[in-house]
């Protein structure tokens, strides 16, 4: 597999940890269109599953890192496992149920355990046309 398609996987990954650390209004705004829990546990599942190995041959993480990243697996699974599907539609949700607030603590402890706690999510619109694009980089907070 190519190291450009393993490097972007892994920054999007990195920066849906990120999301997913977020106070429930920030993950509005960076999920913006769509149903917020879905879109950021769908984002997880797509840039971790499949794809640890690869991070590990190069070097991306450390086996213990990606140990640290399949309990953190585990717990959002059983976190969203027999959710009722407002859990993860229902913006609200993100507000209120107390779940989410342990997922945001979870995935804070993750990201310092990853040594990326000193990253935040920068976040713009680009409109082209009718559609609006957002867009995310990874940068240093200062």
């Amino acid at each position: 597999m190519e190291q450009e398609f393993i490097q972007y996987h892994f920054e999007e990954l990195i920066k849906t940890i990120i999301t997913l650390s977020s106070p429930a209004d920030r993950q509005i705004y960076i999920i913006d269109i769509g149903h917020t829990g879905d879109e950021m546990v769908i984002d997880f599942d797509t840039h971790y599953k499949d794809l640890l190995v690869y991070y590990l041959n190069t070097g991306l993480l450390t086996s213990e890192q990606a140990k640290s990243l399949k309990r953190y697996d585990d717990f959002l699974n059983q976190k969203c496992a027999g959710q009722p599907v407002e859990f993860f539609l229902d913006r609200l949700e993100l507000k209120t149920n107390n779940i989410w607030e342990e997922i945001r603590n979870e995935s804070k402890k993750l990201l310092k355990t990853l040594d990326k706690e000193d990253l935040v999510l920068e976040v713009w619109r680009e409109v082209n046309g009718d559609i609006e694009h957002t867009k995310t980089k990874l940068i240093r907070s200062d």
